[in-house]
């Protein structure tokens, strides 16, 4: 029920904290306080305390995920215990999770995991394998493309006199 100060552990949350370095405080989320979409909380999942992003709610399922993840946990409004209010980075600045420097970051940091996300998401391992091998295969027909054949001249490259030395 008090506010906590804690050093953070982990990736999951790169690149606004960087664990190992960075302190973050906690607010106990208040009777009937609801954590607003895009908050950073704390939430217990079979066991662990783990600190994310509310990405959405299902109903009285709220979505979680971490910046630097891929993978989503599903938690009830019992098990979120606390929300994000500052970080304090290792150079001494401290970022207050109210600031429009800190929406305007997460901002950021959502819509890069998403669109990452978007480009995983494109097919399952097989189908990503045969994109792969097909990008390759196009790439090595153009990078060993006779320049005559996509309609420059040769000569217009290397130039005459070399092209005369060489014969």
């Amino acid at each position: 029920g008090q506010e906590v100060r804690i050093t953070f552990g982990g990736v999951s949350m790169l690149p606004l904290i960087r664990g190992a370095s960075d302190t973050i405080r906690l607010r106990p989320l208040r009777d009937g306080e609801e954590p607003a979409i895009g908050d950073v909380c704390l939430f217990v999942i079979e066991g662990h305390h783990i600190v994310h992003r509310l990405l959405r709610r299902k109903g009285d399922i709220y979505i979680f995920r971490g910046d630097n993840c891929y993978r989503h946990e599903q938690v009830r409004r019992q098990d979120i215990l606390a929300r994000l209010t500052t970080v304090e980075h290792r150079d001494g600045t401290v970022v207050s999770t109210d600031s429009e420097a800190w929406h305007k970051a997460s901002r950021r940091v959502v819509r890069r995991r998403n669109i990452k996300n978007t480009i995983l998401r494109l097919g399952n391992r097989q189908k990503r394998k045969v994109y792969a091998v097909v990008y390759f295969i196009l790439l090595a027909l153009l990078m060993w493309a006779p320049v005559g054949g996509l309609g420059i001249p040769l000569e217009a490259k290397i130039g005459r006199a070399s092209c005369r030395e060489r014969v």
